[in-house]
């Protein structure tokens, strides 16, 4: 984040949990964001065309999308083009959380930051889902209608820039 955009009177910080799901035993090993506000609202939920491993020293996630076709909430674009470290990815789109995300969420509630896998048990008592997560705080910035953008702060509390995502209207 540059120090412009941290005192740009426009610009409006708040803490956000991030939470990156992988299914291990999809053979895609695709993952899935979450962005959760301390508000309550419901989650944010986005399927990347990335792998897990691709997120690994990713440094930053731009999700883009076209603004001819969206003028809406910047969040709720129903799809998105994803550049990973700085190479396009494919497209990504929202969704309404799974039964088994649900449970996973309210699991990790307590949780800020970390990663593992959590096993889930299913609502009939079998065999649930096991998700593997990597869990911590963001700080969210909104530039403008345009543009939000989530910083990884490491559990320290300062802002560590393993990790940015920047979601842009273009």
């Amino acid at each position: 984040m540059s120090d412009s955009a941290s005192s740009s009177p426009s610009a409006v910080a708040a803490h956000v949990a991030g939470t990156f799901f992988c299914r291990p035993h999809e053979s895609d090993h695709r993952i899935t964001l979450c962005l959760q506000q301390a508000t309550g609202a419901g989650p944010v939920i986005i399927d990347l065309p990335i792998g897990a491993s691709e997120l690994n020293g990713a440094g930053r996630i731009a999700l883009e999308c076209d603004r001819l076709r969206w003028a809406g909430p910047l969040l709720e674009a129903p799809r998105w083009a994803v550049h990973c470290g700085g190479r396009r990815a494919g497209f990504g789109g929202p969704r309404p959380a799974t039964g088994a995300e649900a449970r996973a969420l309210e699991a990790l509630k307590a949780v800020t930051s970390g990663a593992g896998r959590l096993p889930l048990p299913s609502p009939s008592g079998g065999r649930g889902e096991s998700f593997a997560y990597v869990r911590g705080n963001f700080e969210r910035v909104v530039g403008s209608a345009d543009s939000e953008s989530y910083h990884l702060v490491d559990p320290t509390g300062s802002l560590g820039l393993q990790l940015s995502i920047f979601f842009l209207r273009v």
